[in-house]
């Protein structure tokens, strides 16, 4: 599971808060430009459900991945990006970037000092991008149970976890049922938000 992180060039945008910089866009529409890795990428779908929620308008400038838009956010040709915290936390470390929220439940061991969007006053704002492990349709029941099992084990380590920790990430353990549920919830309200933000994939 890997929170995102709404981040700003400090040296384009005065917003120390993400209150501070939804006030802004909304005196100001389609004043700041916004980076991601792609049209249909997480960045580019967290930025406009963020739009959807709190009215804003902000220009979207897709790249081709998220380092160039990280790169160019750092260099003043973009000035906000909802990214995954494991592509920013250096820069945002350095002072390259300031962090105005994250999107998870809590606040972050890796960044305690930046608040949740709940706490900047999004109520019921929480997100996240997330990986796992699918196979092939039709894979025998105890192949799929045998490699759930030996992925948990490594998953559970205490090395894995502070190393996903320290990226600002965290690791999430279910079952196949459970991913297969959590997958098809997924899908149906992602595919609300695309649908609501005439989002195509590129």
């Amino acid at each position: 599971s890997v929170p995102l992180v709404v981040v700003v060039n400090p040296a384009r945008v005065q917003a120390t808060t993400l209150k501070e910089l939804i006030e802004f866009l909304r005196k100001n529409p389609g004043r700041l430009n916004y980076g991601s890795g792609g049209n249909g990428s997480a960045a580019n779908l967290a930025t406009e459900y963020l739009k959807m929620r709190t009215d804003i308008s902000l220009v979207h400038i897709p790249y081709r991945g998220t380092a160039p838009a990280v790169n160019d956010l750092v260099a003043g040709q973009t000035q906000v990006l909802f990214t995954g915290v494991p592509a920013v936390i250096g820069q945002i470390r350095n002072g390259q970037l300031k962090a105005l929220a994250v999107s998870s439940n809590t606040r972050l061991a890796a960044l305690p000092q930046v608040p949740t969007a709940v706490e900047a006053g999004l109520k019921g704002f929480t997100l996240d991008s997330w990986f796992a492990l699918y196979g092939p349709a039709g894979m025998p029941a105890d192949v799929v149970q045998r490699l759930s099992s030996e992925i948990d084990k490594i998953l559970a380590s205490p090395d894995i976890k502070r190393r996903a920790e320290e990226a600002g990430t965290s690791v999430e353990l279910m079952s196949p049922t459970q991913l297969g549920d959590y997958t098809r919830k997924e899908l149906d309200y992602w595919g609300k938000v695309i649908k609501g933000s005439k989002i195509s994939a590129e």
